[in-house]
This record gives structure tokens, sequence and C-alpha cells, in this order.
């Protein structure tokens, strides 16, 4: 639009009875609505006057009036100022379009903004233990309460078996294909708020011809906000490569506190990452087996995630417990 902005228009189907109804969203967004995501930085818009002419016999001819609802950060959210009459095709929107603001003009009528009829419930914490083993969702559904933040987490079946498990599917880094910056496949679970815990979950790969493959389990994640723009996971994590090399971090991935060969490691064939959170020290395992056995303070609570490279990856029985349950 002449003073910053776009339009877009959409049309109901031609073979639904009746005239066709049309839908014209505007928006003039210059940063303050979108500030948080730094897509707008160096966008300005300005308030303008704007006229429009629809096109084709069909549509121009049959709409006398379009209703407008007016959305913008501070104060109104899809309010209703009423019609907008149409001649020929011809409507202006008979007010000063403002910058950081949606406008919606649409030949139907009885939209508006959502309500409901009690207060949402409490807010409660997590379930705690808490135990996933996906058998119960249907194929290409979602894990509950799992929140991806890089790929693209789904229920599928493991290519060896019908049991049903969740399923890394993005096999590609979108790289500049995307509104921000992407990290690794991963997906977080659990409170923010948890401290000392045992988690495990049995994971493994598809295909383990390809470089670069790996498994990760990550604990005491404490914030996961800025994972799109920083290649650090703020977070105790155990990476586990197709080659059986493994690393623990905490944050820096450069500068593990302890790393190890797992010695005869099929990465196509099921295995468990397992770690026990207590106060300072912690305690990684494979399998199981002891693979370390230390003590840091860099994280000292936080929620757990699962991951891989791009490339696919299957997890299955998911488990969280108080850490007294396991030692």
């Amino acid at each position: 639009m002449p003073g910053g902005g776009t339009y877009v228009t959409m049309l109901s189907p031609k073979n639904k009875p009746g005239a066709r109804d049309v839908t014209i969203v505007l928006e003039s967004l210059q940063g303050e609505c979108n500030h948080g995501w730094g897509l707008c930085a160096g966008v300005h818009t300005s308030a303008q006057d704007l006229s429009f002419q629809l096109r084709g016999t069909e549509i121009s001819d049959s709409i006398s009036q379009l209703h407008l609802w007016h959305s913008n950060q501070r104060v109104q959210k899809f309010e209703y100022l009423g019609s907008v009459p149409v001649k020929g095709g011809l409507f202006s929107l008979g007010r000063t379009m403002q910058p950081d603001s949606i406008y919606t003009l649409s030949t139907t009528i009885g939209q508006k903004k959502g309500s409901f009829s009690s207060p949402p419930p409490p807010s409660r914490p997590f379930p705690f233990p808490y135990k996933d083993d996906f058998q119960s969702y249907p194929i290409g559904g979602l894990a509950k309460y799992f929140s991806d933040q890089g790929g693209y987490f789904k229920i599928g079946f493991d290519g060896s078996s019908t049991n049903k498990v969740l399923t890394q599917v993005v096999t590609r880094d979108p790289g500049p294909n995307a509104w921000i910056p992407n990290p690794d496949p991963i997906t977080v679970i659990g409170s923010a708020n948890w401290t000392d815990y045992y988690v495990s979950c049995g994971m493994r790969l598809d295909d383990v011809g390809s470089t670069g493959q790996y498994l990760v389990l990550c604990g005491r994640l404490a914030s996961w906000a800025k994972l799109d723009s920083q290649p650090i996971i703020p977070a105790y994590c155990l990476n586990v490569s197709a080659s059986g090399q493994w690393r623990f971090t905490a944050g820096d991935p450069a500068s593990p506190l302890a790393v190890g060969r797992i010695s005869g490691y099929n990465a196509a064939r099921w295995h468990t990452l397992q770690f026990y959170f207590s106060g300072r020290t912690f305690k990684g395992l494979f399998d199981s087996s002891l693979l370390f056995s230390l003590a840091d303070t860099t994280f000292s609570q936080g929620a757990v995630a699962i991951g891989s490279g791009f490339h696919i990856a299957y997890f299955r029985n998911f488990f969280v417990s108080r850490a007294s349950k396991k030692t």
C-alpha cells in the first residue's frame, strides 16, 4: 500500500449458491506489534486514506456494503466499526488507516472476538511424575504436552513394528526459508520449576548411513524462549552421535563436561538415555549403565527436552519421576 503495509483478498468458491462473498484483510504493522520477533526492523508505515476498486462484474455489481473490523495492539481487538458503502465496486474505508493496525472488510457478518462463559481454571503444576508410551494417539497426531521448538515431532510407526512412537520427521534445515532462525529439532516437556528428578526416554535412528546424525536428551531447561536466536541450548544435554561418541554439556557444546564413546553402539536399535538430577550432582546413563557422575551448578532447575539432528529419529517410553525413585 502507498503508506506501507499489505492487503489480501479472499473469495468464496464459485460453486457456492448465491453471490460470492468477499473478505479483504489489510495490515499496516511496522514493528510495534511484531517487535519481539525482529521481523519489522526498519519498516515504517504512515496513516493513509485508501480507496479500492473491486474487479469483476459478478463481484462489483452484487456488493453494496462491506462490514469493517479493526484491531491494534493497544486497545481495539477485532472491534466492529460498522459497514462501508460500496458503489459500482468502489469503496473507501471512510477513515484514516492507522499504523500498526489490522483492518478486515467482509460481505459476511457475525464475526466477533472470542469469549468464554466462565473464567479459565486456575493454573496447576505440570503432572508429576509423568510418562507417555505414545500408544493412545492417532497416527500423524501430536503427543500431549510436548512443545516443538525445532523440527516436527508427530506420532508414527517406528519402521520395524506396529508400535506407535514419537517421530521427528524434518530432514532438512529450513535455512533462510523461515521467519526466524531454527534450532535443530527439539521438543520440550515439563515445568521450568522442576529441580531434582529422574528422566528416561527410548531413542533410535532410522538410517545411520548419513553423517552428523545424533540423538539428545536434555534436562533442567529453564528457558526456551530464545532457542531460535542462539545455537546453544541452555540446559544439561547428553548427545549421542550415530558412531557412539557422546558428550555431556552444560549449555556450550564446545566445552563439554564429559565425553566418551559407547562400545558396540548400534544407533538403529532401541537404546535408553537417562538422567538423574539431585542438587548439584547428577548422573548420565545409557541403557542403565553409568556414563558419568559429576557435580556442576550451571543450571539448577528446568524442564526436559528430547531431540535429534535434521533426520528421522524415533522416541518411545518417555518417563520422568522424583529423583528419590531412581538412584
